[in-house]
């Protein structure tokens, strides 16, 4: 069973409430709603076996995200397991926010299509010799065949976003507002990500590194590693942002100053706050843009399709003036 960031976020929120109340985490995980009862009970009765939390988790068949287990093993070994559960379902609320967005994003454009389709397999029956002529036949192959290859390519980026390929955030890169919203959010989850493993207590090199295996972007992912490497020779990270070349001067300053002045958890909020902003103004622009778009390119080939039928009934008229 997969869980839906909503469910995980509500999960999140309830265990955190029940720890708070004194309940054990092996009656708080078998008493809060959100996976099945069968997997509570499996998972409550892995802890209450003598597993520690991440041995526990590690037998979740699939159904925990990893990088949600990574802050919660953190969190267990440092003793601040109910603030990163709080860390945790904020997140989910968050990318299920998204989701929803993105959702709302797609659905009028792809009504037009659908219209569009439509409205052409119309037009096909139309002939300026006889009029309208309902043939079966030609209607739905006009209709069936660009429905077809329409639903292929949403069903393909529908499978590429669920496995996380790196083709998405590739095409992303070359399309106006979607080019801000991949930047922007990236970084968002980068700086949240990096904020949730400080706070769970885990060493900030582990954190780096870990957080850049979050984002699942190649660059961010080499770079935690690079800057994990570097806090084991004993150097700053702040030291090495710069360098990488793959982080905006504003995340490197802002940093940098976190660093230095012993509130780098305040930083990496404000680093969130700001770039999740930026991500949400592209996700605005990508839903006012692409839209009109689309509108514009089908009422463009249904104008030409409108067009061509009248210049034909006039050719014809024409002819038989002649």
């Amino acid at each position: 069973m997969t869980l839906s960031h909503k469910q995980l976020s509500a999960w999140y929120l309830q265990l955190r409430q029940m720890l708070e109340a004194g309940l054990l985490i092996s009656d708080a995980v078998e008493t809060a709603s959100g996976p099945s009862g069968r997997e509570r009970a499996a998972l409550a009765s892995r802890l209450r076996s003598g597993q520690n939390l991440d041995e526990a988790l590690g037998q979740t068949d699939g159904w925990l995200p990893r990088a949600d287990r990574l802050f919660l093993k953190a969190a267990a070994l440092t003793g601040q397991l109910p603030q990163t559960l709080s860390n945790l379902a904020e997140r989910h609320q968050r990318i299920a926010g998204t989701q929803m967005k993105c959702l709302l994003a797609c659905l009028y454009p792809l009504a037009v299509l659908h219209l569009g389709i439509l409205a052409r397999a119309v037009l096909k029956l139309v002939d300026s010799q006889s009029g309208f002529q309902f043939e079966p036949v030609v209607f739905l192959k006009a209709l069936l065949l660009p429905l077809g290859v329409l639903w292929a390519v949403i069903a393909l980026v529908v499978f590429l976003v669920k496995t996380g390929s790196p083709a998405i955030p590739f095409v992303m890169k070359f399309l106006p507002g979607l080019r801000g919203y991949g930047a922007g959010q990236r970084m968002a989850d980068l700086a949240s990500a990096l904020k949730g493993f400080v706070e769970a207590g885990l060493p900030i090199g582990e954190s780096w590194a870990a957080a850049g295996a979050v984002t699942g972007n190649a660059r961010l992912k080499a770079a935690g590693l690079a800057i994990r490497e570097a806090v084991n020779r004993g150097e700053a990270p702040s030291a090495h942002l710069a360098r990488l070349g793959c982080f905006p001067a504003d995340f490197v300053s802002l940093y940098t100053t976190g660093e230095r002045t012993g509130h780098l958890d305040s930083s990496l909020a404000a680093l969130a706050r700001r770039y999740q902003d930026q991500a949400n103004t592209g996700l605005t622009v990508t839903m006012i843009l692409y839209p009109m778009l689309i509108f514009l390119v089908v009422a463009g080939l249904v104008v030409v399709q409108v067009v061509g039928f009248y210049a034909g009934y006039f050719n014809q008229i024409n002819e038989i003036m002649k």
